[in-house]
């Protein structure tokens, strides 16, 4: 009865003020990198309710083991959330279960009439959707401006700031974009790449123009060599880690291999278990040195 209570209390304070409370949650690398970067220098705070293990594909388990969620959702103003994007994102879900009052921001989906703001959608190989918009540089152009244009709308008080923060990293993305691009496609090399997996880079690839085959994760290497044969590609990317026994005919064969990251796993270089701000910055630029270095070298 207590915590019904304090819900209601809460609840009955954020819309009788007008004003939404400053704490904004997020629940994966990729939200809690762009909110933080958005809300630089003023007093939005944003909390992470993982902490930097927690795979953003497997989250039903933390959510369900998560200690408390009062303490962390009742005094929430906003939540950050891929729900239209993620089957396995409750994090909406869970802070509506304890604040009447959250407001949701899905980077997902615009509720504004602006068809600019549509997230370009993949089907993989399989017939299945693939989810992993975020590798594409334009919509996250587009992840951006819905996140700021609605927390200018939540907190009109920090406009200028959110307007700010919103370009600069727009820029720190294309600064990334430009670097690679015009690194690899100046270079006189044939570039392609053969992808072992389930077309979950092609968000990225296909942002950077990059000529793709893709082929099973398990691919044989008889299967890896008919597609080199056949392509005359022969460098290979995967987001897994292949077998020892796939890894060590690669290297004796002498062809070249990297492993990307879907920015799935949050990165945390200072080991406090916190999720790092510019984390999925960290990721992008490291996927695209590793490509770089792949083509160029």
């Amino acid at each position: 009865m207590k915590k019904i209570l304090c819900i209601l209390l809460t609840s009955i304070s954020i819309f009788s003020n007008g004003d939404v409370n400053k704490k904004i949650l997020t629940s994966n690398q990729v939200s809690y990198t762009l909110a933080s970067n958005v809300t630089r220098g003023t007093d939005l705070k944003v909390v992470s309710v993982v902490d930097a293990y927690t795979d953003m594909f497997r989250q039903k388990n933390t959510f369900k083991n998560l200690n408390n969620k009062f303490e962390i959702f009742s005094d929430a103003g906003v939540v950050v959330t891929f729900s239209k994007i993620l089957d396995d994102d409750f994090l909406y879900e869970q802070a509506r279960r304890y604040n009447i009052g959250v407001i949701e921001i899905d980077l997902g989906y615009s509720y504004r009439d602006n068809n600019s703001l549509v997230l370009s959608k993949k089907i993989n190989d399989d017939g299945r959707k693939n989810n992993n918009s975020w590798l594409d540089f334009s919509n996250i152009y587009k992840m951006i401006d819905i996140l700021s244009s609605d927390l200018i709308d939540i907190y009109p008080e920090y406009k200028e700031e959110i307007v700010n923060n919103a370009e600069n990293l727009k820029l720190e993305f294309l600064r990334i974009f430009n670097d690679f691009t015009e690194s690899v496609y100046s270079s006189d090399v044939d570039l392609g790449i053969i992808y072992m997996g389930d077309s979950e880079m092609d968000f990225l690839f296909d942002s950077l123009e990059l000529y793709h085959q893709n082929i099973p994760y398990n691919a044989s290497f008889d299967l890896i060599k008919k597609t080199m044969k056949e392509t005359g590609i022969n460098k290979i990317v995967s987001s897994k880690t292949l077998s020892k026994a796939t890894r060590d005919r690669l290297k004796r064969e002498r062809i070249k291999f990297v492993k990307l990251d879907l920015g799935n796993i949050p990165v945390d270089n200072d080991g406090d278990e916190i999720m790092d701000a510019d984390g999925y910055l960290e990721i992008l630029k490291m996927n695209l040195d590793k490509l770089k270095n792949l083509l160029i070298k």
